[in-house]
């Protein structure tokens, strides 16, 4: 029997966190399959951990030894990021042998077919990564992302594919080319972290999914949408937008492009430096010149890094 590892970090948003574990209970499985739910609390400040707990009790009363729980909670030491996070509940899925690894944004609620999809597509195609039909949450007819996204590196923009169209119009539109990813809905086979390597932790926010599809590519793998796997996606309100995110997210977009697309740096990083600036004051958005000038100053480029932290396994269970 083949079985997934559904991964799930967590920052200081419990509530958001249970509602996408509650609508991973509703999931349909074929019958050669199985799931186990891997809830990594990122060192939260809050209740999380108490409030996971009693979770995890009511729906998997039975302790067990990790090898055969169906609900897994952990903490990490620190605030590791979503690519060091990530990578501290895969390096756990790796040991305990699992076959594909679903990585979803706590602000994310799938639809019950929707590992379904994904195991039948990956089943299939010769692919490293597959992405879900992202949903808005407040209007599930539109799409807000197929799949993942095109990288323009010259500005650098970034595109969502179908974005703003209905689900109804593009669910048989042809395959689109994606540069990554999204990392709110991330299927990968687990054969496929153990020959490329996990997250790129260099990247704390942001561009560790584009990291990640640049070296899939290089090792000869494909990047999927699989239109059938719906998820709704609040985006965003799992990283609300501060200072502090747009900091992360300017320096992860100039490390990106140091590494990946070097030729282009000088042009791309002065271009986005002058758009941003000129643009967040007419946003009425000024309090955020700080954190991209920050972004800027503090800019270093950085090697790959996978800092094998290690997550503190806090309950272990499984249904009774």
């Amino acid at each position: 029997m083949s079985c997934t590892a559904i991964i799930v970090l967590n920052w200081n948003r419990p509530d958001l966190t249970l509602e996408c574990l509650d609508s991973l209970r509703s999931l349909t499985l074929p019958e050669d399959h199985d799931t186990c739910i891997f809830l990594c609390d990122n060192a939260s400040q809050d209740d999380s951990i108490a409030r996971f707990r009693g979770w995890g009790r009511r729906h998997f009363p039975r302790a067990v030894p990790p090898e055969q729980a169906r609900f897994l909670l952990f903490r990490t030491p620190a605030n590791l990021g979503y690519a060091g996070g990530n990578n501290a509940a895969i390096r756990w899925a790796l040991k305990l042998g699992f076959d594909y690894i679903w990585l979803l944004n706590n602000d994310t609620w799938v639809f019950p077919d929707a590992l379904e999809h994904l195991l039948a597509a990956a089943r299939c195609a010769q692919a490293g990564c597959f992405g879900a039909t992202l949903l808005e949450k407040e209007a599930p007819e539109i799409v807000q992302c197929a799949g993942g996204y095109r990288l323009d590196p010259w500005t650098p923009w970034i595109r969502a594919a179908h974005a703003g169209r209905r689900y109804a119009d593009v669910v048989s539109a042809p395959e689109p080319t994606l540069d990554y990813i999204a990392g709110a809905a991330m299927f990968v086979p687990a054969a496929v972290f153990r020959q490329v390597g996990l997250f790129n932790e260099s990247f704390f926010l942001y561009y560790e999914e584009a990291d990640f599809a640049r070296r899939l590519r290089k090792a000869g793998y494909r990047l999927v949408w699989c239109r059938g796997a719906r998820v709704l996606h609040a985006g965003g309100a799992s990283i609300p937008a501060t200072e502090f995110s747009h900091y992360h997210e300017n320096l992860s977009t100039l490390r990106y492009l140091w590494q990946h697309h070097r030729s282009v740096f000088p042009v791309a990083a002065a271009f986005r430096l002058l758009a941003k600036g000129l643009y967040l004051p007419l946003d009425r958005r000024s309090h955020l010149l700080p954190s991209l000038l920050a972004a800027y100053r503090d800019f270093r480029p950085c090697r790959h890094r996978e800092q094998a932290s290690e997550a503190e396994l806090c309950l272990s269970a499984s249904v009774s």
